[in-house]
């Protein structure tokens, strides 16, 4: 992965990884917020029981002086009520004026007060608990409910409601009750959400907190400009990498090997000066630079590297020892980035030539 704008900001998985480890805190922060908020989520959920009980009932709007009978018997079939050519226009649009009239606030406290006489006291009416569907001269009414005692009160008491609207709407219209509601009570399962669903949705949070944290390390990312590949640096693109060295452990293998590397170069492209510059001091110390020159120049015989530490006076130091050969010494995720293209420039405008790398890190 790497990204690159202006040369100056990069994004390389090493750098992401670094800001991974320095901001460790953030991916914590993200999971234990999405946590909280999964567990209150869910916590804050309704609970749905697992039945529901539903009572259904039919009304048939007719007008008083129709030829029709006047009895179940003749309206027990929705045919011979479809069929009927007796029937006012007017009644449909007072069907509609009646369900509109069924939803007001006033008849709701009538079901309310009713169902209190009842000894339903915590009752309270809810818009879903009752469905009215009007077809023709028919009106459908469907009333759920937790229990088959209260679904079955409520049924009861709606319907004697809409007898007394429609007594009320008109004198012209009478409505016949085709089916009781105590004559269709049913029990409907609904499916509640398992244990998974609730699992799927934690992890489902906790996914999203988590990539909300990755997106802020990598905003934590293109904003930082410590060195870390020599690639960053343009200048430094084919200048070869003579080795790296672990600052955990100042005398390890890394730290030889790289002496060796460093002395095996110097003396194959015959050079007979070589100076060490130091770049970022928390990783390239005093001390590790003395063991690398003093490693070096053990194995060389004639040849001397030597150190210019990372010091206000470095380039005049340099400049005093008259060497032109520079080996820079630079410590990842510690020198800036900009802090690598200047001494780049200054050492090629004091006509020096960087011929090799050594990271620490």
């Amino acid at each position: 992965m790497e990204t690159q704008h202006n040369n100056e900001i990069i994004i390389t998985w090493e750098k992401f990884r670094d800001n991974i480890r320095r901001f460790w805190w953030i991916i914590l922060a993200a999971v234990l917020i999405g946590a909280v908020l999964a567990l209150s989520t869910s916590a804050s959920g309704k609970t749905v029981p697992d039945d529901s009980y539903m009572a259904e009932s039919v009304f048939y709007l007719k007008s008083s002086d129709s030829g029709a009978q006047n009895n179940k018997e003749a309206l027990n079939n929705y045919v011979d009520a479809y069929r009927e050519n007796s029937l006012e226009a007017s009644g449909e649009a007072r069907l509609k004026t009646l369900v509109n009239l069924m939803s007001t606030e006033g008849v709701k406290q009538e079901i309310v007060q009713a169902m209190a006489e009842r000894g339903f006291d915590d009752y309270k009416f809810d818009d879903g608990q009752v469905e009215l569907i009007p077809e023709e001269r028919l009106l459908n009414v469907t009333v759920k409910g937790e229990s088959e005692e209260e679904t079955l009160a409520v049924a009861e008491i709606y319907s004697t409601v809409i007898q007394t609207k429609i007594s009320e709407m008109s004198d012209d219209l009478e409505v016949v009750l085709l089916q009781e509601p105590s004559e269709n009570v049913r029990v409907e399962h609904v499916s509640v959400p398992g244990q998974s669903t609730s699992v799927m949705k934690f992890a489902f949070i906790l996914a999203l907190s988590l990539i909300a944290a990755l997106i802020a390390l990598f905003i934590c990312s293109l904003w930082d400009k410590r060195f870390r590949d020599k690639n960053e640096v343009p200048a430094l693109q084919e200048v070869p990498l003579l080795g790296q060295i672990k600052i955990e452990k100042v005398s390890n293998d890394s730290l030889d090997m790289t002496a060796f590397l460093l002395s095996q170069y110097v003396e194959k492209q015959r050079y007979h000066s070589c100076a060490v510059v130091s770049l970022g001091s928390k990783k390239i110390t005093e001390e590790l630079l003395e063991q690398l020159s003093g490693g070096a120049n053990k194995i060389l015989s004639d040849k001397k590297i030597a150190v210019i530490h990372d010091s206000d006076n470095k380039y005049a130091e340099l400049e005093s020892s008259g060497i032109d050969e520079v080996v820079l010494a630079i410590g990842k995720n510690d020198a800036k980035i900009a802090e690598v293209e200047d001494t780049v420039n200054i050492l090629k405008i004091m006509d020096k030539k960087i011929v090799g790398i050594v990271y620490g890190y």
